[in-house]
């Protein structure tokens, strides 16, 4: 009948709230208004299994589906020198693999996904590429303009993707201080 439905046409996307909210506001009139206390118990039943379900589907509560994991930080240099702006990817023989981006400095931290943190175990094909830091060196980089250094250029032809890149790390456990020298 008339009663709140996640099915309901008033009941879009991201209304689930809205949906409980009604479900618990027609809960107190009904028992305000001397409704059986069975009826009543299915009603606040009904508000607990829509909150269950809203919390499964939000991913509250569920611990994260990611493997063991390492944790690696380290410095890239080309030439002996930090290159920024670069992206690294190590690249397992089995899993997911994890990226990160050089600062100025030429640190980097890999991230498994966008808020994890490490990096499989095992063995790691690493290879980069070149994230321009502005809109006009990613314009010029198009353009076959780039102002990159020339070492630089060299190592991105090297070691720019998986197939043309022979570097391999292993990784049996945390790391500080990594150094992927190019």
């Amino acid at each position: 009948g008339g009663e709140p439905s996640w099915q309901s046409p008033g009941y879009q996307s991201g209304s689930l709230v809205r949906l409980l909210t009604d479900t618990y506001c027609e809960f107190n009139f009904k028992r305000s208004m001397g409704i059986p206390r069975m009826r009543a118990d299915r009603w606040q039943t009904t508000i607990l299994l829509f909150a269950a379900i809203a919390c499964s589907l939000s991913g509250c509560g569920r611990a994260s589906n990611a493997p063991k994991l390492h944790a690696v930080s380290g410095i890239l240099t080309v030439s002996g020198q930090p290159a920024p702006n670069i992206i690294v990817h190590f690249v397992p023989a089995k899993g997911r693999p994890s990226t990160g981006v050089t600062d100025a400095k030429g640190a980097f931290e890999l991230k498994y996904e966008k808020d994890i943190l490490g990096v499989v175990p095992g063995d790691h094909k690493v290879w980069i590429e070149y994230r321009p830091g502005t809109p006009a060196e990613e314009m010029a980089m198009r353009e076959g303009k780039s102002s990159l250094a020339k070492e630089v250029l060299e190592a991105l032809q090297k070691f720019g993707t998986p197939e043309t890149s022979s570097m391999t790390v292993k990784i049996d456990g945390p790391k500080k201080d990594l150094k992927v020298e190019l």
